[in-house]
């Protein structure tokens, strides 16, 4: 965070300076209280994830190498909203760098199943399972679905989703939680959140100070912070090191 800038009282030398000095100390305290209760109030955000109400995830799972994302299981809206909501929850799923992630649109699901999107509850139907792995050589298939929706303030998104393995048709990790902005370690993580998206350094007080209400206001951000922790619950794949020894050699 850039410092605080301080006047340039230039002009008011014919002015006796001893009437100038407390108004002037006063005002450098206040503008210097102000500053440290902003840091103050961003390092009190919560840095770690939020919990969730279900999340599981299968012990020594070796993630899928390439993973077909379905379109949002969402019924409540249609038309741009619903292709917007699609791309944000795609876009945050690609950030986190889990697996090559290709996209099934809703005109391509449906010349397949003959609906544009599926829950995660429902059976998988076979002709599906098949074209995901000769048309993109997938070995996952990832189903989100939004469970509950408030585009007006205080926001709410409730949301699930689910990783399987196509080979065996295995879960591998699946999570489900409600964000709802009124609630107060909802509304501080989706600011933080806000705030780290400002991307001109040279602005990114102000524009981090404009992103952190606005996430609270627009339902498009505000989506893309609930799927930003959604899939931040996914596990990081292991990284592939040396091979460790397991006795280890003796000193001489």
């Amino acid at each position: 965070m850039a410092p605080c800038p301080i006047p340039a009282f230039q002009g008011v030398y014919s002015f006796p300076m001893h009437l100038l000095r407390k108004p002037l100390l006063l005002a450098l305290a206040i503008g210097m209280t102000a500053c440290e209760q902003t840091q103050l109030g961003r390092n009190l955000l919560p840095s770690r994830p939020l919990s969730y109400s279900r999340n599981y995830a299968r012990p020594e799972a070796k993630l899928p190498r390439r993973v077909a994302m379905l379109p949002l299981e969402f019924d409540q809206v249609v038309g741009e909203t619903l292709r917007d909501i699609d791309e944000i929850f795609l876009m945050e799923l690609g950030k986190k760098l889990r697996f090559e992630v290709v996209a099934i649109t809703r005109p391509e699901l449906a010349k397949i199943i003959r609906r544009e999107h599926l829950s995660s509850t429902e059976p998988t139907p076979p002709e599906l399972l098949t074209y995901l792995r000769s048309h993109y050589n997938a070995d996952g298939v990832l189903f989100t679905e939004i469970s509950s929706y408030r585009p007006y303030r205080p926001l709410t998104i409730g949301v699930r989703s689910k990783l399987v393995e196509l080979q065996n048709m295995e879960i591998l990790w699946s999570a489900e939680t409600v964000m709802d902005a009124g609630n107060i370690d909802v509304s501080r993580a989706a600011r933080l959140y806000a705030a780290d998206q400002a991307t001109n350094p040279n602005e990114r007080s102000n524009e981090s100070a404009h992103a952190a209400e606005m996430v609270l206001q627009s339902p498009r951000r505000f989506a893309g912070f609930t799927a930003y922790h959604l899939y931040g619950a996914i596990p990081k794949p292991t990284p592939v090191g040396l091979k460790v020894s397991e006795t280890p050699p003796t000193g001489k």
